[in-house]
């Protein structure tokens, strides 16, 4: 499974109501399979580039919702 970090206000904008009511750093954390129930038809890149948000691994998504690494670092391990 794959995991989205996204701008709150860019996903409640889309209309999605994100199931995780943790917002670290005005981000939400996002699972594939909520923003695929919203938009079936749409491919997941597609739908991340729609909210703004990146892709992350599950590790990542933990490490951030801990605090263990900060939202940049977390984009600098995912694009290496």
């Amino acid at each position: 499974m794959k995991y989205i970090i996204a701008p709150i206000s860019s996903v409640i904008g889309n209309g999605i109501i994100p199931a995780s009511p943790s917002i670290i750093d005005g981000q939400v954390i996002l699972n594939e399979n909520e923003l695929k129930f919203k938009f079936p038809d749409m491919a997941l890149h597609d739908i991340v580039a729609k909210v703004d948000g990146f892709i992350v691994s599950r590790v990542s998504a933990l490490d951030f919702i801990k605090g263990r690494k900060s939202l940049t670092q977390i984009k600098q391990t995912e694009n290496e």
